[in-house]
């Protein structure tokens, strides 16, 4: 990393962020009890309980989303247009999410600094680096199933899992057998299908 490009991106960062670069204190973890929301802010958690509260409701027009404050919906919104306004200064990587972004903007300060997973799960060993992957993995204790499919209404925990879905419907395979005309939806089926070419190999091999 460049001395400029170094500057930029321990620029962006706020205050307490740098505080955090330079030093090794786990910061604290304030989770919601109603929904996998997690921060390190106490402040944002005040924030965020009122969305809870029904009244006022902010309704999505393409979906069953709804939120009780409007720039919840806005930034809900881009889910649906695709929209990432917060790009990365230095690599150009873009997010839908401020707090994303910081994360990210992580990886280009101290090498020592990207191997702190300093989210931790408070139902299982579970740790990771980032908060995008906690809130998403505190939907599986809580059965949380936010994306829905628009064909069969089968409901995943994670987008990526729906898009993965998706393709049962479309009858698209991406994942193709190099030994043989195979295709599958997911690369884990590709994994144990190519497994039984290796053990026939083996086979092979005792029998000569």
């Amino acid at each position: 990393m460049t001395i400029n490009e170094q500057t930029k991106s321990e620029s962006f960062l706020c205050k307490q962020e740098v505080q955090y670069h330079h030093s090794e204190q786990k910061p604290l973890t304030v989770r919601c009890t109603v929904c996998p929301y997690i921060t390190t802010h106490t402040r944002y958690i005040n924030r965020h309980m009122k969305s809870h509260v029904p009244k006022n409701r902010f309704k999505c027009n393409v979906c069953d989303y709804d939120c009780a404050e409007k720039h919840y919906l806005k930034r809900h919104m881009m889910t649906h247009s695709g929209e990432k306004p917060f790009p990365c200064q230095v690599c150009g990587f873009k997010f839908r999410q401020r707090g994303h972004l910081k994360d990210h903007m992580r990886t280009h300060l101290i090498p020592s600094d990207r191997t702190i997973k300093r989210y931790e799960c408070h139902d299982c060993d579970f740790k990771t680096k980032w908060r995008a992957s906690m809130i998403a993995h505190s939907r599986i204790h809580k059965d949380i199933r936010p994306f829905t499919c628009t064909v069969c209404q089968h409901k995943s925990i994670r987008k990526c899992d729906l898009k993965k879905h998706m393709l049962t419907h479309i009858k698209q395979r991406p994942y193709h057998c190099i030994y043989c005309n195979y295709k599958a939806y997911r690369n884990y089926h590709l994994k144990i299908h190519i497994l039984s070419h290796e053990r026939k190999k083996l086979r092979d091999l005792k029998n000569i």
